[in-house]
């Protein structure tokens, strides 16, 4: 079979055993010619579908985490602790460190 794209570059990695392990294992699985080519398209195919849903629950919450920032630091003490208590943000249960004036 003619090769139409030769391929020029090397990727290298490391792997532990076990992980070769479940390489080898995932290559048999999915019928590829060999552990190269299934990692290949393993890699390839995590590329092409574009930032993972963690990412995106991350900078969502970064982006909610910066508003709540804003609204405490442009607000007096009384409404950044209302603010602090009504947040609807998960993770951040921290108490609001106390306020001098």
């Amino acid at each position: 079979m003619p090769v139409f794209h030769p391929r020029t570059r090397l990727v290298n990695f490391r792997v532990s055993e076990d992980e070769f392990v479940r390489l080898k294992e995932g290559c048999l699985r999915a019928g590829a010619r060999s552990v190269s080519d299934y990692a290949r398209a393993a890699v390839l195919t995590e590329v092409a579908a574009g930032p993972t849903l963690p990412i995106l629950e991350l900078s969502d919450r970064w982006n909610r985490l910066e508003a709540r920032l804003d609204a405490i630091l442009s607000s007096s003490p009384q409404e950044g602790l209302a603010i602090h208590r009504n947040s609807d943000l998960d993770g951040f249960e921290e108490e609001a460190p106390a306020l001098h004036v």
